[in-house]
């Protein structure tokens, strides 16, 4: 760890006198840009170098902040090419840490991708589930029947609230140790026919992935990946209509 901290801390040096030389061409840049307001493509490379700029700062400061002995450091920036990417513990043996977006997918009983969500860095699964629902039941003008979901949603808040927009059927394994009773209905056929139809969701997830560009984004920044997906899926949701109705 000492070895590395080293080299960081030299890399930063490097990375403190390039921005003193490129304040002397930004300088120069928004100068020659107000001498020729017509020229949009010279103002959206100066305004590419400030953004760049104020990037490289950031990352020197949380550079700072590591060599200091802080490894905690909220809404860290990973990436010059995708400044909204972020890291993201998986838990994987392979990989245990990706860097990008986390994305929420909402199925309907024929396949379809009836919602879905990109969001930056990882927020947690419980509070999404309901607004999730909600923009189904907007969309189909009722609320779903049944609704299933991973472990991370399970929660009994979020069972009550599931129950008061009228969802009949609720598959939602609970976290951590579960009551007796709980266990009791988890173990029920009906439960665990449920709990396999979510099962079956990880093949159409690994379809998006391989078939539909999901698995990595082209466009950058959170606009982008949002537009990407909402492509990716829109061209999904077309392909199984053929299915569904062919």
């Amino acid at each position: 760890m000492g070895e590395v901290d080293r080299l960081t801390a030299e890399v930063a040096t490097i990375a403190r006198q390039s921005l003193r030389e490129v304040a002397a061409v930004s300088r120069a840049a928004h100068r020659a840009s107000a001498r020729r307001p017509g020229d949009g493509w010279l103002a959206r490379l100066a305004g590419q170098l400030d953004q760049t700029v104020t990037l490289t700062e950031r990352l020197l400061w949380q550079t700072q902040q590591r060599l200091a002995g802080n490894r905690a450091i909220p809404d860290r920036v990973v990436s010059l090419a995708d400044p909204d990417a972020r890291p993201i513990r998986k838990g994987k043996p392979q990989h245990p840490t990706q860097f990008g977006y986390t994305l929420l997918l909402a199925a309907d009983e024929r396949g379809f991708v009836a919602d879905h969500l990109l969001s930056k860095g990882n927020p947690a699964d419980a509070p999404q589930l309901l607004p999730a629902v909600r923009r189904v039941a907007t969309l189909r003008g009722r609320p779903p029947a049944t609704v299933v979901a991973d472990r991370g949603f399970g929660f009994a808040a979020n069972d009550r609230a599931l129950v008061e927009l009228g969802v009949r059927r609720i598959g939602l394994q609970r976290t951590g140790t579960p009551s007796r009773s709980r266990r009791q209905l988890e173990r029920t056929r009906a439960f665990k026919r449920l709990r396999n139809w979510r099962v079956g969701i990880e093949a159409r997830i690994s379809h998006l992935k391989r078939s539909f560009g999901l698995r990595r984004t082209r466009l950058r920044r959170l606009p982008g990946a949002q537009t990407w997906v909402g492509l990716g899926v829109f061209a999904y949701n077309l392909q199984r209509m053929t299915v569904v109705m062919g």
